[in-house]
């Protein structure tokens, strides 16, 4: 199955028309990646099949900050995208630059195509699903460890207690609404999964410190 990442087509060895047409699932601009110090979930890493001492972990989220003239409060001026990003992050929004992408490259990747260089983040690429047709598929362990990263490398700082706590309060309200129908299997099964994400979200973990202690290797006996 082909996929299509932006290198995959060369314009000295192919035309414009004869590029992917992805439609509207890549962006005509860049983006910037920000976060709001108020924006964390608490993720289940198992169901992602990441195994740390704590399975359920506190991570930051992202939005996507559009280069687009009149949106965001981009101007048609010189500089207008660095005057909008400089006035959220005045706002108290952390703004992740672009080399702190995956493994040091930038998360915004450029792909050229049939409308021209459109573009996406480092975890998206698209599926061939019939001619000239292309699917976006998302790399979602990917984005996941990532913004792990962010955390652990200290590029996003730790929350408040009280920010967590507000999420921890809306669990708590969800049990309560659903235990008086907990006599119903399907409704004791959620309270249950409720409530070990629950006992998860209080421990306050996160990337920095819920990682498994390196093995150490058997000490090699003087006489060996």
């Amino acid at each position: 199955m082909a996929i299509y990442t932006g290198e995959t087509y060369d314009t000295r060895t192919h035309r414009v028309d004869q590029m992917p047409n992805l439609g509207n699932d890549a962006d005509p601009q860049p983006f910037t990646y920000l976060h709001s110090p108020a924006s964390w979930e608490c993720v289940d890493l198992a169901e992602h099949g990441i195994e740390a001492p704590e399975r359920y972990e506190w991570t930051p989220r992202l939005k996507k900050f559009a280069h687009r003239v009149g949106v965001n409060g981009v101007d048609m001026r010189a500089g207008g995208v660095g005057r909008a990003i400089g006035a959220m992050r005045e706002a108290g929004w952390v703004v992740v630059d672009l080399e702190h992408g995956p493994d040091g490259a930038s998360y915004v990747r450029a792909l050229k195509t049939s409308r021209g260089v459109r573009y996406c983040d480092a975890f998206t690429s698209f599926v061939k699903v019939g001619p000239n047709r292309y699917a976006p598929r998302f790399d979602r362990l990917g984005y996941l460890q990532w913004r792990r990263e962010l955390v652990r490398s200290g590029v996003l700082p730790l929350p408040a207690p009280e920010i967590l706590e507000g999420a921890i309060d809306t669990v708590k309200n969800q049990i309560n609404r659903l235990e008086m129908r907990a006599h119903l299997p399907h409704v004791a099964a959620k309270v249950e999964a409720l409530r070990a994400k629950l006992a998860g979200m209080q421990r306050h973990k996160f990337a920095s410190d819920n990682q498994a202690a390196p093995k150490r290797g058997r000490k090699r006996s003087e006489n060996a």
